[in-house]
């Protein structure tokens, strides 16, 4: 008989993300989501970066973001980091996935909440590498008509049950909070 060998204090990875009402995070690359998206939902983002021990961003949603987030520790995904990890500052470091394991170096730093906050680059690895436990969704009502979706490649089934939802505002914005079923 083999045992399942249970790892405890595993790190948690929960995504963040707003999306139109026809599945797009952005018009194009580099868009400001506070354009489109409600206050409510911009409150919701600061308390899920705050309860965070390290945010997660690819490189391009760093850039365009990073003066917003000078008071939280940050990991960027890019291929820039030519050694697998570059120390950009005190709060940002710079991780090469193809070069350093993500996972490896979360545990090697004992983060323990890990706070994905996009773009879709930063998405697609931690859905590729089973590195997402949980997704906080807002609905904003609003439709792009094309753009860029929250994932962009094909991946192996996986399935997430519904925790909570969440009307925001009288506009209809909606919080859905989901966790990974095993």
């Amino acid at each position: 008989m083999v045992s399942k060998v249970v790892v405890k204090n595993k790190p948690l990875y929960y995504a963040v993300a707003a999306i139109t009402l026809d599945g797009y995070i952005a018009r194009k690359p580099g868009q400001n989501s506070t354009q489109w998206t409600s206050k409510e939902d911009y409150s919701h983002l600061k308390k899920m970066e705050a309860h965070a021990d390290i945010l997660l961003l690819a490189r391009t949603t760093f850039e365009f973001a990073k003066k917003g987030l000078s008071k939280y520790n940050c990991i960027v995904l890019t291929s820039k980091a030519k050694k697998g990890i570059e120390q950009k500052s005190d709060s940002v470091i710079y991780l090469n996935p193809s070069k350093k394991s993500l996972a490896e170096y979360i545990a090697e730093k004992g983060y323990k909440k890990i706070c994905i906050l996009g773009g879709r680059g930063a998405y697609d690895y931690c859905l590729q590498h089973n590195l997402l436990n949980e997704l906080y969704i807002t609905i904003e009502p609003v439709l792009f008509g094309k753009g860029i979706g929250m994932f962009s490649r094909e991946i192996k089934l996986k399935k997430f049950s519904l925790v909570s939802s969440k009307k925001l505002n009288k506009k209809g914005s909606l919080l859905l909070h989901y966790k990974k079923s095993d």
